[in-house]
């Protein structure tokens, strides 16, 4: 009789313990699923943002080698002739001349997926370290690099713009002058720059940030590369 009953107890004591660890397993294998689920979404929501900064970046890149290419036109006096030929070449406004010379350009590549997965918490969802850290290289320490080096380009154009306004108004006044060709305003431009040695320095210290801007660019959009790369590798 105890043996029956003993048997018994153990059965039922079987039954709850394997009806415990069944039950244990199922909702880890939801928790998993449901894990991976997040993890997916929160991957291809980075993916399509990573391809947003990746085209950014190079018309940011396109965009400051132009630039570069105006600015050159006003450094070193003994090559009118070729860079008028560069400017007929580059058919680009007085507009553009302007702007470059006065004006600063900004940097706000999107952020707003990944702020968005920071500020909610979803980033415990990506248990990959490089991930996490090529994240962190994109979204942060590549991304201060550019604008650190923006920031010293708007500090000399806060010099420069009231220099050449207080000295030089004829720059803004024949811009809207629409008697005044393009060629004609360059020629002027060139004038000024080419005997005022404080306007030429500014220049030539701008392309160099300019030049700078191009390198950072470059390895911020190497970093956005390698992150393209650790993103597909969890997708495939």
């Amino acid at each position: 009789m105890k043996k029956k009953y003993l048997l018994k107890y153990s059965l039922e004591f079987l039954i709850i313990v394997l009806g415990i660890t069944v039950s244990f397993w199922i909702n880890q294998a939801a928790s998993s699923s449901e894990f991976q689920k997040q993890k997916l979404k929160i991957i291809n929501n980075l993916q399509i943002e990573i391809d947003q900064i990746y085209n950014y970046c190079l018309e940011r890149k396109n965009v400051c080698k132009k630039d570069i290419d105006v600015i050159k036109l006003f450094i070193g006096s003994n090559h009118f002739d070729s860079n008028l030929n560069q400017l007929k070449d580059f058919n680009i406004s007085k507009s553009r001349i302007e702007f470059v010379l006065t004006s600063n350009r900004s940097f706000d590549p999107p952020s707003s997926r990944y702020r968005s997965i920071i500020n909610s918490g979803d980033i415990k969802y990506l248990d990959s370290d490089n991930i996490k850290e090529y994240l962190s290289r994109v979204y942060d320490t590549y991304f201060s690099y550019v604008r650190t080096n923006l920031e010293y380009e708007k500090q000399l154009k806060q010099t420069l713009t009231p220099y050449l306004l207080q000295t030089y108004p004829e720059i803004i006044l024949e811009r809207e002058n629409n008697t005044i060709s393009v060629i004609d305003y360059y020629k002027m431009l060139f004038e000024i720059t080419s005997n005022d040695k404080t306007i030429e320095a500014n220049l030539i210290l701008l392309n160099s940030y300019l030049q700078n801007k191009i390198n950072y660019l470059e390895l911020y959009i190497m970093m956005v590369e390698e992150l393209e790369m650790e993103i597909q590798s969890i997708l495939n």
